[in-house]
């Protein structure tokens, strides 16, 4: 049998948050940040989950797990919804700078529901970024970079809240404007759902639908152009 306290020590030790992101290789649609703490108990119930890192599942079994985490592990979701996003993008200058905010801010708020000092995340962040915003308020955190976030369950639960939130704002998005948002960035289809947003709603609601600073948005403005030459 394991004392309250040396369960309070295993627990500590094993305890870490996992940071998850989505959208970011996405035009259309918001970037997700998000965090789950995971620690002994916790990931046990996980684990008989069966989460994986695959990007196949469907877009209900990502609801599916998603809800499923929610009620096993604190979490915190952040999203960045496209009129922020750029904003952000302007004064941070690049991606991963953009990345690191909003998941410093996912940190920061599952942190105040529970306590470790280990944090695991994409290979990819702006690490120094990330420590500095995260020490700013108030926590401080040492991270872990990671190849792939199949490395840590914590990271796979993440991911999974990220997508399914992202899933649910397009989805939202559907039934206001009518428009499927397709995935990617340079695909066709994502050109010229771009191109009708334009010729049916104006410029106005592509920004608060995209991701501008993508080169899919000169693609966009030319195939436009285009085609108001050839009316």
């Amino acid at each position: 049998m394991v004392k309250n306290g040396k369960k309070a020590e295993i627990d500590q030790v094993s305890a870490r948050v996992g940071l998850g992101v989505w959208g970011n290789e996405d035009y259309f649609g918001p970037l997700i940040a998000s965090a789950v703490y995971v620690d002994q108990l916790s990931e046990l119930h996980l684990q008989d989950l069966g989460l994986s890192g695959n990007k196949k599942s469907s877009n209900n079994h990502v609801l599916w797990l998603a809800n499923r985490i929610k009620k096993i592990s604190k979490y915190s979701v952040v999203p960045v919804e496209p009129i922020r996003y750029n904003d952000l993008y302007i004064l941070a200058g690049s991606l991963n700078r953009v990345l690191a905010l909003a998941q410093a801010e996912a940190l920061a708020r599952v942190l105040e529901k529970g306590t470790c000092i280990l944090a695991k995340a994409g290979q990819f962040v702006d690490e120094d970024l990330l420590i500095t915003t995260s020490f700013s308020k108030g926590r401080k955190i040492n991270l872990v970079k990671c190849q792939s976030r199949e490395e840590d369950i914590a990271m796979v639960a993440a991911s999974i809240l990220a997508q399914a939130e992202y899933i649910s704002w397009i989805n939202d998005q559907f039934e206001k404007t009518l428009f499927p948002l397709p995935k990617g960035a340079s695909d066709s289809s994502v050109i010229s759902t771009g191109v009708s947003i334009v010729r049916f709603d104006g410029y106005p609601i592509l920004i608060q639908l995209a991701k501008l600073h993508f080169k899919t948005t000169k693609e966009i403005q030319r195939e436009f152009m285009r085609w108001i030459d050839d009316k």
